[in-house]
Formats: structure tokens, sequence, C-alpha cells
């Protein structure tokens, strides 16, 4: 059975790891798309684990890091914002 992080495309005898900013919280994945993007406000480990991002940044959906700051998975709060762990906008 495919573990959980991972797709296992029919046939393959090696589970597939899921990409970077994406989560699968299951086991028994065929296709890469049950691997999902982390959610707005998290990001998504390796592991599959999907944690708030870290005080002060805006993660978009697809995050993979706590502190994003390229814009195109998040970035740093605007100045004069307050923006809590895990936020979202």
């Amino acid at each position: 059975v495919c573990p959980i992080g991972n797709y296992c495309p029919e046939g393959s005898y090696k589970p597939t790891p899921c990409p970077e900013g994406t989560i699968s919280t299951s086991i028994g994945n065929q296709n890469i798309t049950d691997c999902k993007p982390c959610k707005p406000g998290s990001y998504c480990t390796p592991e599959s684990f999907s944690i708030p991002c870290d005080a002060g940044y805006i993660c978009l959906s697809g995050s993979n890091v706590p502190n994003p700051t390229g814009g195109i998975k998040g970035y740093i709060c605007p100045t004069g914002h307050y923006c809590p762990q895990g936020a979202v906008k």
C-alpha cells in the first residue's frame, strides 16, 4: 500500500513523493492528482504535514516554506499590518 505523502502509479513498486507544496494524508494514492495543494495560511512538509505559516508572513496555496518571500507561494506581511501565525490575508 502506498504510504502517506506519496503516490504509487499503477505497476510501480516504488512510492513517488508528492511535489513540494502539496499534501497527501491518505494511503493507497495512485495518481499525482491525489496530492492536493497546501491550503492558504499553511505550508506543507515533505512528510505531508500541514503547518500554519510563521507570524509575519502570508502563505498562499501550495506553499512549502513557513516564511515565503517570493510572492508566488506567499509574501512578508505588508508594512503597517499584523499577520498572526497562519494568516491568509
